[in-house]
């Protein structure tokens, strides 16, 4: 690289190594607004989190063990918990992770994210996209979602100017196979 190159990134504050990326991040964190403003949705989240443990423990076939983080680890005491365990995560579009595969964990376990009870199609960009996906993607029927999605993205979004495989596999036969899969825990009464 050109020495004029390397001077016009140092000039600018960037180089290409984890020490420029370090001190864009020392930037923002340095700044009285950002971190005010941290602080505010820090205890939107903490309150929302702690909500959302409160009303989980009210769920007697669930057993809460709560986190600082924003997520609980809940053990399902039985089967028909297992069935309330996927409602969350394909009606309500909670986050759900299985946790049998952790060590130490006897019975079945999963880790289920807190998030903020109100979508809003006018809020932040994750804000649109969760309205976007309570709203109308998980009300649009299985197998037509994954021909939307994909023609959505390869036309609408000029992926064709990308080329046809990574859209294909990415936009198309990815939610098809979600569909799939989700399609065969519904016809199989969603057991595990």
């Amino acid at each position: 690289m050109s020495e004029d190159k390397v001077k016009i990134l140092l000039s600018n504050g960037y180089l290409w190594n984890v020490s420029g990326l370090a001190d864009y991040f020392f930037k923002i964190y340095s700044q009285p607004d950002f971190v005010e403003e941290y602080n505010i949705v820090r205890k939107k989240y903490i309150m929302n989190t702690l909500m959302f443990l409160t009303e989980l423990n009210a769920l007697s076939s669930l057993k809460v063990y709560p986190s600082k983080a924003n997520f609980a680890l809940v053990e399902l005491k039985d089967r028909t918990s297992f069935d309330f365990y996927l409602d969350l995560l394909v009606d309500s579009g909670v986050y759900v992770r299985d946790c049998s595969d952790k060590i130490g964990l006897e019975g079945e376990f999963v880790r289920i994210a807190s998030r903020t009870f109100k979508v809003n199609l006018w809020g932040s960009q994750s804000d649109r996209k969760l309205w976007i996906r309570y709203k109308i993607w998980n009300n649009l029927p299985p197998y037509i979602r994954p021909f939307l999605y994909f023609f959505y993205r390869y036309i609408l979004r000029f992926g064709f100017l990308d080329g046809f495989i990574f859209h294909f596999y990415h936009g198309f036969v990815y939610y098809l196979i979600i569909d799939s899969f989700y399609m065969e825990l519904k016809k199989s009464g969603l057991k595990k």
